[in-house]
């Protein structure tokens, strides 16, 4: 659409909810407009809960590092061709429907594993029951109703992607028949 916002604000955005982070993001032009010696007051005198978090800032440098390095090596690519191998297998499970890959993204929706794919009674969360079957064997799903997310690091394995993939059978096999 060729719309470029003069200012952008980032939290859970930048880092998915996982670390408390976030930053204001504005053009050269409202940059420049604000940066000017401390005594002349002509600051942008705004914050917001995650500034400034030390650890957070850390995990992003590092985070910045690793993909660089992994952007240099190809690995991005690779990483996207290893989980759909790793997770193609669920796209025939009688409880999955709709598997679905974005970049390092993976998706799949639960169903009750009849003809029709009807989903499962809200009341029931599976997605719940799996995500914490999963769990119990040492692997983080992220649930969101009936739809499961893997989002793995960049520093994640071959040998760990195909865990992953395996641990989330095994607990949709387990939550759900």
């Amino acid at each position: 659409a060729g719309i470029r916002p003069d200012f952008m604000c980032l939290s859970k955005g930048l880092t998915g909810g996982y670390l408390p982070l976030s930053v204001t993001l504005t053009t050269d032009d409202i940059y420049a407009a604000f940066y000017d010696e401390y005594t002349r007051l002509n600051a942008f005198l705004h914050s917001h809960s995650y500034t400034g978090f030390a650890i957070g800032c850390a995990a992003a440098l590092a985070a910045l590092t690793l993909l660089r390095e992994t952007r240099a090596s190809g690995r991005l690519q690779t990483l996207g061709e290893s989980l759909e191998r790793a997770f193609a297998p669920l796209a025939r499970h009688r409880h999955v429907r709709d598997l679905r890959r974005c970049g390092n993204i993976v998706a799949m929706e639960l169903h009750c594993g009849d003809a029709q794919q009807r989903p499962y009674p809200a009341a029931e969360r599976r997605g719940l029951a799996v995500y914490r079957e999963a769990l119990r064997r040492g692997v983080l799903l992220r649930p969101l109703g009936d739809t499961l997310y893997a989002l793995p690091p960049l520093s994640i394995s071959d040998d760990e992607i195909r865990l992953l993939a395996s641990v989330a059978e095994q607990a949709i096999d387990a939550a759900c028949d």
